[in-house]
């Protein structure tokens, strides 16, 4: 009895294999799978049936299932070999290298995985290495046909096609019927100029082997470097219908759809391709930019790396490169990308402009209107460029330029979302703007680039139970570090998690300490950056989110044109610079009767979702402690503005000037990123010169650490928001070193944000309802330094006690309104469902 069961597990085995080695897979699977019943840990039953998960192309599983093999019989080279096959179809190339090794150390005369270690180093683009694995392979077993083969192969990368050539034929005499090495020989001869001849191997692969895909694509793209593209075509579709997983044939046919206008044909062909090989420097440049916009950006650095390797002087791969650089936030490298492309190609206007963008994401804003010039001298009429242009000119303050350029692009290309949504924010920052010009021009932005898409909105077949728990879907570019993080952190942290599922949707290939924090918070996370939006909108409906918040509205990163595919049944725009989006496809947009007064809501498309405080702030835990009073121990006060140059207006800085010259003593500080960067900082100090201000009275800072930035605090007493566009966590981060904010209550929502965080606080005596009187608040509060000085001491706590510092409770209103969103929609969806029975 001892015994029985160890023998019936052996048994099963036995029979599960018959069927394995007959074919028979899914009545091998069910075998595997009884044993699995019996002992969860059994090694063989895991290793077998990670086998055939790879053998229907389910290589995640396969790698799940012979890690466990491993764990429960860790000497095992067999299962380190194939745990190296699943990982190497992942494409991770260094973890079934490390694999391979590990099964080479438990038997070192194993020539399958000294073959194997050679394929993942030859994708690893280390082909002295593979070729050393394949060779030792020969060496174990020297009538080994695929090392050989494989020897030949790397050859052929290595455009070494006459050895090459004499590998292939030789694992041709090892082996006759053997179809890859025909298929090799024909692609070595293909290169060799000898055409006839490759297209006999080439057909000589495919008849030894009907269904071989590899030889299909390879034939196809000789029959289209010869022009027969019929034929090509259908050799492509022939590739499929053999291995729909086959790199080349996706890529080939990619090209075809592409040349046909097919994109989203192309596109999906690509990213197929991207599981496997492709050895020619298009099909690698080509897959990398479809990695790039599927968001996978290493493997499409490894696709360009690739295409420069076989051709150095490849432009375009170049400037892909600098742009997945430039994304991943590694701006020194990109810009090496874009210089060198120039090197190769003076005339490559795209790469100025892209040089541009780097230069100007760096503070280096000289330099990029410098580029962007040089790409419209090249090209007039790029509208994309021309947007760049605009965004340069904003951080220079030159409002007017940057929304001539901005308008320009769009008479260039009225469908550029994106140039019209950089206008719509500048727009915020326009003193001549106010909340019904600024809302009108972005319901002009949703009927030209949302209302095309109304005829892809399908019903939602979410449970309409309002009181289940629901799903809520959040989608920015800034989960990071960054100001708007400060902002949303409540709604990703703080849910209420036996009520609610929170998903993140995030349109950013960078990450950092913040962005793990979230992703650790949430029910679960969803990179869509690269996806198309209706991808990315397609993976919020199979997401099944009942409730999708929009935390960019029109800032940069923003997937408004995601939001108009109407993918979750109600949508709601909020925190990150939520100044409304003008789309009938946004449901609601949260803030306060401060922000928005109640006389106001009309003009927004959104229903208005009231809170105590548009945002509320996540006290940071780790910022240094508040100071004293300067103005105690240094004998006069000091001011600061700690904001964005594009904020601080002429406006603002003549009025500053007054106060200065009212306080003749006074000093100011001004930091800002921007001031980092010479030209900027002399263009600032020019701009100052005109108003009158004295230099040797103000401090200019540049970009900091968070920490210093903080603590720069420390020297001012009071702060001055800017305006028409004042601050939002900028004026938290004041409050939160013990630094109350002068603010102007502006005409519209961006200037109105301060007041109403400062209302929340109590603190409603610091906002002015003119400039006037921001003048004379600034003089009379200055004046009682006793009563600053004791403001100062208890701001903090003040603050952390408020409901603008309280993101408990805001997390509360928010969760009570998505409720009653939600009860909502079940009701209206209903009744609609009702009135659609009764019509039929």
């Amino acid at each position: 009895m001892k015994h029985s069961q160890p023998a019936k597990l052996e048994a099963l085995l036995q029979q599960g294999l018959i069927h394995h080695q007959a074919g028979r897979l899914a009545e091998a699977e069910g075998i595997y799978r009884q044993v699995l019943a019996i002992a969860p840990e059994h090694p063989s039953a895991n290793n077998f049936l990670g086998v055939l998960a790879s053998q229907v192309g389910r290589h995640d599983v396969a790698a799940e299932l012979f890690k466990k093999a491993i764990q429960a019989q860790a000497k095992i080279p067999e299962f380190h070999n194939n745990l190296g096959l699943a990982l190497l179809s992942l494409s991770q190339r260094e973890d079934a290298a490390a694999s391979f090794r590990r099964a080479i150390h438990l038997n070192p005369k194993f020539p399958e995985a000294y073959n194997n270690l050679g394929t993942a180093l030859q994708e690893l683009k280390q082909p002295e290495g593979a070729c050393k694995s394949f060779e030792t392979a020969l060496k174990l077993k020297p009538d080994y046909a695929e090392a050989t083969f494989n020897v030949g192969n790397v050859h052929l990368g290595e455009r070494h096609y006459d050895q090459a050539a004499r590998y292939f034929e030789l694992a041709i005499s090892l082996r006759p019927g053997y179809a890859k090495a025909h298929c090799g020989l024909g692609s070595a001869r293909q290169r060799l100029n000898q055409q006839e001849a490759a297209e006999k191997s080439f057909r000589k692969a495919i008849e030894l082997q009907p269904g071989f895909a590899d030889a299909h694509t390879n034939l196809a793209a000789f029959l289209r470097e010869t022009g027969r593209l019929a034929e090509a075509e259908q050799a492509y579709l022939q590739a499929l219908l053999a291995n729909p997983y086959q790199a080349e044939a996706h890529n080939g046919l990619g090209e075809l759809y592409q040349l046909q206008g097919k994109m989203e044909q192309a596109e999906a062909a690509f990213l197929k391709a991207i599981e496997l090989k492709a050895d020619y420097p298009e099909a690698h440049n080509n897959l990398g930019v479809l990695l790039a916009e599927r968001g996978r950006l290493e493997e499409a650095l490894e696709s360009y790396r690739k295409a420069l390797a076989i051709r150095p002087d490849f432009v375009f791969a170049m400037n892909n490169m600098g742009i997945i650089y430039a994304d991943m936030g590694r701006l020194s490298e990109a810009m090496d990308c874009y210089r060198l492309a120039l090197a190769q190609d003076p005339d490559f206007a795209m790469a100025y402009s892209n040089l541009g963008n780097s230069c100007r994401e760096l503070g280096q804003i000289d330099e990029a209107r410098a580029c962007y010039e040089q790409a419209l001298a090249l090209n007039p009429d790029e509208d994309v460029t021309l947007s760049n242009l605009g965004n340069v000119l904003m951080v220079e303050g030159k409002l007017h330029e940057a929304k001539v350029a901005y308008q320009r692009a769009l008479t260039l290309n009225p469908a550029n979302a994106v140039a019209h949504s950089n206008l719509i924010f500048l727009m915020d920052f326009d003193a001549g703007t106010d909340v019904a010009t600024q809302q009108g021009e972005r319901r002009k932005w949703n009927a030209l680039n949302a209302v095309p898409l109304r005829e892809t909105w399908r019903p939602h077949d979410n449970d309409r139970d309002p009181e289940r728990v629901l799903r809520i879907g959040y989608v920015s570019a800034d989960f990071r570090m960054h100001s708007a993080a400060y902002a949303f952190e409540p709604m990703l942290c703080r849910y209420e998690r036996e009520k609610f599922e929170v998903y993140c949707y995030s349109n950013s290939a960078r990450s950092d300490q913040v962005t793990e924090k979230f992703r650790n918070c949430v029910t679960g996370w969803r990179n869509i950056f690269g996806k198309s939006d209706q991808e990315a909108a397609g993976l919020i409906r199979a997401d099944r989110i009942d409730i999708l918040v929009d935390l960019s509205a029109h800032s940069a990163g923003n997937r408004l044109l995601m939001f108009a595919r109407k993918p979750a049944p109600v949508q709601v725009s909020g925190w990150g610079h939520a100044n409304g989006t003008g789309m009938e496809a946004m449901d609601y947009l949260f803030s306060d009767p401060v922000s928005i007064p109640d006389g106001e809501r009309h003009f927004f498309a959104e229903k208005i979702a009231y809170l105590p405080c548009q945002i509320a702030y996540a006290c940071p835990e780790d910022a240094p402690p508040v100071s004293g009073l300067p103005m105690s121990s240094k004998g006069h006060v000091t001011f600061g503005c700690f904001s964005r140059l594009v904020k601080i207006t002429d406006a603002s800085l003549s009025l500053w000037a007054e106060l200065l010259h009212s306080l003749p003593n006074a000093r100011l500080v001004i930091k800002s990123k921007e001031l980092s960067d010479a030209a900027l900082r002399e263009i600032f100090i020019a701009r100052m010169e005109r108003f009158s201000i004295d230099g040797k009275r103000v401090i200019l800072l540049g970009k900091t650490t968070w920490y210093d930035h903080m603590a720069a605090y420390a020297q001012v007493d009071v702060a001055l928001d800017p305006f028409p566009h004042g601050g939002g966590i900028g004026s938290f981060e004041a409050l939160w070193m013990g630094v109350p904010v002068i603010t102007l209550r502006g005409n519209s929502l961006p200037g109105r944000l301060t007041a109403a965080i400062e209302t929340s606080v109590g603190l409603d005596d610091w906002v002015s309802e003119s400039p006037t009187q921001y003048l004379e608040l600034a003089v009379q509060k200055v004046a009682e330094p006793e009563v600053l000085a004791a403001l100062r001491t208890g701001l903090r706590k003040r603050l952390a006690l408020s409901p603008a510092g309280a993101p408990g409770l805001i997390m509360m209103q928010v969760e009570w309104a998505y409720r009653e969103m939600w009860r909502k929609w079940c009701d209206e969806s209903q009744t609609l469902a009702t009135e659609e029975n009764r019509q039929i």
